[in-house]
């Protein structure tokens, strides 16, 4: 894996090692590699620096290029809208996928998500971890936040962090480009669930509300 970060970084014109203030903006897990170094391997912390750093010092269409060298390592999820249509492509940097089982426990897990298409479900989601930090690393989307009961719709853009807590809903409307995020999480307290008619309905039961089969 380290062959072909430094493969990619030589071919967008960066070195490991220099300096990446965009950790200042980042969520506390990843602030610093000292943070990090706690259980999760080298390689994945070699990763995540040569994203941040990217992310800071190039233009988006370098920042792209490198983003699809990585994920092409990594263990992906590919997650479909209702239609069979791609909706996200999820790649494992450190931490929990499907195949890993659901008694499988991680305190912090860290993703690459490519955004397809918008949230296919018009009901808000809400998230099953105790923490959620989304980075923008390129692109952007619109964002419909439940606020006392009214969705209230704003723009995040590449460089902003989004920061989603179990009790938050949103919905994702409409993407800006090529959307790309780090998404990095803490330990998980429950399962995902959408807002639909005054209350909260888990997601496996969500979905066979809607005709369609749980993934696992």
């Amino acid at each position: 894996m380290s062959d072909i970060i430094d493969a990619a970084q030589k071919a967008i014109g960066i070195e490991y090692g220099q300096p990446i203030p965009l950790l200042k903006m980042a969520p506390p897990a990843i602030w610093a590699r000292e943070t990090f170094g706690h259980g999760i391997p080298d390689e994945a912390l070699d990763t995540i620096d040569t994203i941040l750093a990217a992310s800071e010092e190039l233009h988006e269409d370098k920042v792209r290029t490198l983003l699809r060298k990585i994920a092409s390592t990594r263990r992906t999820r590919h997650i479909p809208r209702d239609d069979g249509k791609p909706y996200m492509t999820r790649y494992d940097i450190h931490g929990w996928m499907p195949e890993d089982g659901e008694d499988k426990k991680y305190p912090l897990s860290i993703y690459l998500h490519r955004f397809h298409t918008p949230d296919y479900d018009e009901a808000p989601h809400s998230h099953p971890w105790a923490w959620a930090r989304s980075l923008v690393l390129t692109g952007g989307y619109t964002e419909r936040r439940m606020s006392e009961g009214v969705l209230v719709e704003s723009r995040v853009k590449a460089g902003d962090l989004n920061r989603l807590e179990p009790d938050d809903y949103h919905i994702i409307t409409e993407l800006h480009g090529e959307t790309w995020t780090l998404f990095s999480v803490g330990p998980r307290l429950g399962t995902w669930g959408f807002w639909v008619d005054g209350k909260l309905v888990p997601w496996r039961e969500r979905m066979r509300q809607r005709g369609l089969k749980p993934e696992y």
